[in-house]
């Protein structure tokens, strides 16, 4: 599957800095531990661990200490991301935990 990300999403996750790769909705419920992502057609990351969450405030409170992680300077840059990205979503929401490679 291809991740269309943000060049400064891009940036982070090619220096190391994002690790983790939020989605919203149920095209993304197959990918797994393991599986290799695209990242804009340009290079490829691995899925280490994936989370999934019913709703937005079980997503928001799994983001509270790793917002940093994900690529925002706070939760609140977080909220405001995934309200923009995803305004009307009503889940499943993942985060994957990936690594270069």
């Amino acid at each position: 599957m291809l991740f269309f990300v943000k060049k400064p999403f891009c940036d982070q996750i090619k220096a190391g800095l994002k690790t983790i790769e939020i989605r919203a909705g149920k095209r993304y419920q197959n990918i797994g531990i393991g599986d290799k992502q695209s990242i804009n057609g340009h290079f490829y990351v691995k899925v280490t661990s994936r989370r999934v969450f019913k709703t937005k405030t079980a997503l928001f409170n799994f983001l509270k200490i790793r917002h940093k992680k994900a690529g925002f300077p706070s939760l609140a840059a977080a909220k405001r991301a995934c309200s923009e990205l995803y305004p009307d979503a009503t889940g499943p929401y993942f985060a994957f935990y990936i690594s270069m490679g």
